[in-house]
């Protein structure tokens, strides 16, 4: 695979995500609903100025990073970064090396738009996700621009390579449901397979119901979603019966929500809503595990009061809910109390394309 032979800088950006039902019982091959948002990890490749690879990501703290290719080692950074961001990168690289042969190359990260406004403050909107399958697709458009045109085949070669990458980076963790949403855009229906990993994920292009009026709701509290995880893999292995029965309704119900979505039956799909909700809360009790915490109670209160259903998107604990209802002015009156407590709503746009790329000269 032949590098670019001129200064250019390629510019791919990726979208985040936020999922819609399915959390946890993706895991165990229930199909998960999941939406594109309009907030972006923007890639930049530039030819490297003295022959190294530099990583620059300022917004985790990543400043002139320099990286080479050892044959032994693979990957090898010039000092310890140890933050979530490198772990991704160095995997990502590492499967394009070994793949394409991939010379040293300056790499600008921006992820600033997963952070709240100018803080350091994580928004949990799927970063790690789109900065892999930013820096997979502008790597490989990089090598072989001609090649790759940006079209289905891209993006499954894209998602194919960003998923193995993520697993890699993660030790095998995870549904992919943030690869697939940053890879293909739009509102998405993932099923991953459960008998082997080495099977490819089922997924269907979808669209929010008409009548279904949403809004996201940030808790202004960071989910530590690794211990979630690891409680409730805690319960399977202590308690097999209780997970067993827990999972077996979050399945039920993830199914039934995907068809009910699918059909646009708005009533019956928030009344499957409310169910996975309290479903979360027996596995909260269960595990032990704050996913349905204080915090998204209280929201799920004030959402009850106005006729609108709630739960938490993703693993729980804090980061993001989603306030769901048939009629607008619930969830405008709801979004009203919510803010006066000091909750923060957002009213995030569909991605409606996934991955791109773009080439210019300098």
């Amino acid at each position: 695979m032949d590098t670019a032979a001129t200064n250019t800088t390629l510019q791919a950006q990726a979208p985040g995500k936020l999922i819609l039902l399915g959390e946890y019982a993706v895991l165990r091959g229930a199909p998960a609903l999941v939406m594109a948002i309009n907030r972006y990890a923007r890639i930049f490749l530039q030819t490297s100025p003295d022959g190294q690879g530099i990583i620059v990501a300022p917004d985790v703290g990543i400043h002139n990073l320099y990286y080479q290719w050892d044959d032994q080692q693979g990957v090898v950074l010039d000092h310890t970064a140890d933050t979530h961001t490198v772990a991704f990168v160095k995997a990502a690289l590492a499967i394009m090396h070994q793949r394409y042969n991939m010379s040293p190359l300056r790499i600008t990260i921006s992820s600033a738009e997963f952070f709240y406004q100018n803080t350091r403050t994580k928004l949990g909107l799927g970063s790690s996700a789109a900065v892999t399958v930013g820096l997979i697709a502008a790597l490989l458009k990089w090598g072989s621009p001609s090649s790759f045109p940006i079209d289905d085949a891209f993006r499954l070669t894209v998602f194919e390579l960003a998923l193995a990458t993520h697993r890699q980076a993660q030790g095998n963790q995870g549904s992919g449901i943030d690869i697939a949403a940053s890879t293909f855009g739009g509102v998405l229906q993932y099923t991953m397979p459960v008998i082997s990993t080495q099977l490819p994920p089922e997924i269907r292009a979808m669209s929010i119901p008409t009548g279904l009026y949403l809004r996201f709701i940030w808790t202004r509290q960071a989910a530590a979603t690794t211990e979630l995880l690891h409680q409730v893999n805690k319960l399977r292995d202590t308690h097999p019966v209780t997970f067993r029965q827990i999972f077996s309704q979050l399945i039920y119900l993830a199914e039934q929500g995907a068809l009910h979505f699918q059909h646009q039956d708005v009533p019956a799909f928030l009344e499957i809503v409310e169910q996975y909700y309290q479903t979360l809360k027996t596995l909260t009790k269960a595990a032990s595990a704050p996913i349905i915490s204080e915090v998204h109670q209280q929201i799920h209160a004030i959402a009850h009061r106005h006729h609108a259903v709630y739960k938490p998107s993703g693993a729980g604990g804090g980061d993001f809910g989603i306030l769901l209802a048939q009629n607008e002015f619930n969830v405008i009156d709801a979004v009203r109390e919510l803010e006066k407590k000091g909750f923060i709503s957002f009213n995030f746009q569909i991605d409606p394309r996934g991955v791109s790329t773009n080439e210019r000269g300098d």
